[in-house]
């Protein structure tokens, strides 16, 4: 298989060619984008600013590391999917933080869970769940991650994690289940 733009940017950044990391960051900074679009897209509902903020902040995180660890693009679109999560849910603590119990905004889980019922579980139940799930089995935590923060396709999440479509999508069926099992539990 050819390597990637991206992986040989990669490779190249590793190496400490400075240059190599601008145009790495410079040609997924669009991907970074639309993974934080879809992502607060599905949280809030709001407005694109909110998304840009998002993936400004997920770009800052990421490129300030000091190591460019990345095996491939799906891999570092998988971080920025992680990053992307944990920004998300650290603004939701910093809100119920603020609010102390007050009116906190809803998590729409269409694409991963058909709606759990008529109630949305918020991005905290959310969260408590994937820990759940990874104790269970972290591979099934790492593809609903990848599905609904990283917004991969079941393909693309397959290839990331390195498993045959057979068994990403018998995980994502298990999955699915399991959390809409949980958050209705956790909703009733």
């Amino acid at each position: 298989m050819k390597p990637t733009t991206v992986t040989l940017l990669l490779q190249s950044a590793r190496e400490g060619n400075e240059d190599a990391a601008q145009r790495l960051w410079t040609s997924v900074y669009d991907e970074i984008r639309r993974i934080a679009q879809r992502a607060v897209n599905d949280e809030y509902g709001q407005n694109s600013l909110q998304a840009t903020e998002i993936a400004h902040e997920a770009y800052l995180k990421l490129s300030g590391s000091e190591s460019l660890e990345f095996e491939s693009r799906s891999h570092l679109l998988a971080t920025v999917a992680r990053a992307i999560r944990r920004l998300l849910v650290d603004r939701a603590r910093a809100r119920n933080a603020d609010k102390r119990g007050g009116e906190l905004h809803r998590v729409l889980l269409d694409d991963i869970l058909d709606k759990v019922s008529q109630k949305q579980p918020e991005i905290l139940d959310l969260e408590i769940a994937l820990e759940e799930l990874e104790k269970v089995d972290p591979r099934y935590a790492k593809l609903v991650e990848l599905r609904f923060f990283g917004g991969m396709t079941l393909e693309e999440s397959a290839a990331t994690m390195k498993v045959s479509l057979r068994t990403a999508a018998g995980d994502w069926a298990f999955a699915k289940a399991w959390l809409r099992r949980r958050l209705m539990k956790g909703l009733s």
